[in-house]
C-alpha cells in the first residue's frame, strides 16, 4: 500500500511536561519502527512498516496464521524452553522484512538457530524482593534465595562514581539502598533475554508465595506480607494537589494505609525449620503424587491471603485453598465435611475440634452474606482463630503429605477417623 505521510501533530493547550528531550547526538545505532494494529482488547493484531515508500506488512487472516507459528515456536520442543512468545514474533517479523528487503536471506530456521547464538543468557538471575531480610541462605524448589551482598554492589555501582551531579547521586544511592542486603529470589536459566526473565519471574513468584507460609501474616488480619518480587508490592498512595485561588500551595504524597514492617525471616525459619525443608522438598517434588501436587496448588492460593488486610478477601483465599486440598468435589456438602476434616487436621482434642467445627460454622456464614449479599466480613476475631487453624491443617498436610497417595487417600482416612 502506498506509504501515506505522517501526519502533523496536533497542538496541545495543555501539554505534559516533558522529562527529558531527545535529539540525534542522544540517538546511537539505527532506528528500528514498525506500526502495529490492536484489537479491541489491547492484544497486536497487525504489523507493518515503511518499505521503500510502500506500506506493507501483514493483518487479519495472514497475520494469525504468522502468530500461530511463532506460537508453536515458543510453546514446542526444541526452541519452547529457550525463547519467548515476544522474540518469537520479533524475530520472524524480522526475517520476513529482510527477506522481503534483501531477498537473499537465510532460512527462517537458520536464522533464528543464529539470534539465539547471539542473544543466549546462560547464568543466574536475581530478584530481590521488597524490604525481605535473612541472616543465612537458603532453598525452595528450584529457587535460592541469598541476599545481595555489599560487595556486589561495590563493584556494579563503581562505574558511577566519575558521575558529578548532585540529583544523579541521590538517585543512585536510593537505588542502592534498596537493594543492598535485601534478599533476592536466585535462580540458573539458559535461554534468550526474555525468556530467562519469564523463568525466573515464575519460579520466584513460586517460591516465594510458599516462603511466605512462614509470615506472621496468615494468622493476623491487620497486617500483610510485603515478601514479593520488589516493584510488585502494593502501596496505597494518593498525590493531592492543595489549592487556593487557582495556585498551587502544596503537593503532597500520602499513604491510606502504613507499609508493613521490613521482615527478616531468620527468627521464623529458626521457629519453623522442618515447615522450611518440607516446603523445599514439596516444591521440588510436587509431581510426584497427586496429593503432593493438589497441596503445591493449594498452597499458591492459599498464599495470597497474607498479601492483603481485607478481611472478606483474606477469607475467600483461604477458603478456596481449602477446598480445593480438602474435598473430594462439587457435589458433596461443603460446610459440614470441611468443618470436620478441618478440625481432624488441627484439633488435637475433642473439645478443640468441636471448637473448630463452630468458628468453621461461623466464617461460612460470613462468606455467604458477602458473597451473596455483598455483607464486608468484619468479625475480625472469629476470623483470626479461623486462621490459625486452617494454617494449623495445611502444615499438618504438609508434613504427612507423603502418607498418602492422593486427596482421595487423605480424604478417606479423615473420614474413616470420625468413625474411630
Amino acid at each position: 500500500m502506498p506509504a501515506s505521510p505522517p501526519s502533523p501533530p496536533r497542538p496541545m493547550t495543555n501539554p505534559p511536561h516533558p522529562v527529558f528531550t531527545f535529539t540525534k547526538e542522544h540517538i546511537i545505532g539505527e532506528i528500528s519502527w514498525s506500526e502495529g494494529l490492536e484489537d479491541g482488547e489491547g492484544s497486536e493484531s497487525g504489523r507493518f512498516w515503511i518499505s521503500e515508500g510502500s506500506r506493507v506488512g501483514w493483518d487479519g487472516e495472514a497475520y494469525q496464521k504468522i502468530k500461530r507459528i511463532a506460537s508453536k515456536l515458543a510453546t514446542g520442543k526444541p526452541l519452547g524452553e529457550f525463547i519467548s512468545m515476544k522474540f518469537a514474533m520479533e524475530e520472524i517479523f524480522e526475517w520476513l522484512r529482510r527477506t522481503l528487503e534483501k531477498g537473499q536471506e537465510p532460512t527462517l530456521a537458520a536464522h533464528l538457530k543464529a539470534r539465539c547464538e547471539e542473544t543466549l543468557f546462560q547464568g543466574e538471575i536475581w530478584i530481590p524482593l521488597c524490604r525481605t531480610y535473612a541472616n543465612a541462605p537458603f532453598s525452595i524448589g528450584e529457587v535460592a534465595f541469598k541476599a545481595v551482598h555489599k560487595t556486589m554492589m561495590d563493584t556494579w555501582y563503581s562505574r558511577f562514581d566519575t558521575v558529578q551531579d548532585s540529583g544523579a547521586k541521590v538517585v543512585l544511592n536510593r537505588e542502592r539502598s534498596a537493594l543492598q542486603a535485601t534478599l533476592a529470589a536466585c535462580t540458573r536459566v539458559c535461554a534468550e533475554p526474555q525468556k530467562a526473565f519469564e523463568i525466573a519471574l515464575e519460579r520466584t513468584s513460586d517460591a516465594t508465595a510458599l516462603l511466605r507460609f512462614l509470615s506472621h501474616a496468615n494468622w493476623s488480619c491487620k497486617i500483610r506480607s510485603e515478601a514479593v518480587p520488589m516493584g510488585s508490592e502494593l502501596r496505597n498512595s494518593v498525590k493531592s494537589l492543595y489549592v487556593v485561588d487557582g495556585a498551587i500551595k502544596q503537593i503532597q504524597n500520602g499513604l491510606t494505609d502504613a507499609p508493613p514492617r521490613p521482615w527478616n525471616i531468620t527468627e521464623n525459619i529458626r521457629l519453623l525449620p522442618d515447615i522450611l525443608a518440607r516446603l523445599h522438598d514439596l516444591a521440588l517434588n510436587n509431581e510426584r503424587t497427586e496429593l503432593r501436587k493438589s497441596l503445591y496448588e493449594a498452597l499458591l492460593i492459599y498464599s495470597r491471603n497474607n498479601l492483603t488486610t481485607d478481611l472478606s478477601e483474606k477469607l475467600l483465599f483461604v477458603l478456596v485453598a481449602l477446598e480445593s486440598l480438602l474435598l473430594r468435589d462439587g457435589a458433596e456438602a461443603i460446610q459440614g465435611n470441611l468443618a470436620e476434616r478441618l478440625a481432624f487436621l488441627a484439633g488435637p482434642t475433642l473439645d478443640e475440634r468441636k471448637k473448630i467445627v463452630e468458628i468453621t460454622r461461623t466464617v461460612y456464614g460470613l462468606r455467604s452474606n458477602f458473597v451473596h449479599h455483598g455483607k464486608a466480613v468484619e468479625e475480625v476475631e472469629a476470623l483470626e482463630q479461623f486462621l490459625d487453624y486452617a494454617w494449623k491443617a495445611l502444615a499438618t498436610v504438609l508434613t504427612e503429605v507423603d502418607k498418602f497417595k492422593s486427596r482421595g487417600d487423605l480424604i478417606s482416612y479423615l473420614n474413616d477417623r470420625r468413625l474411630a
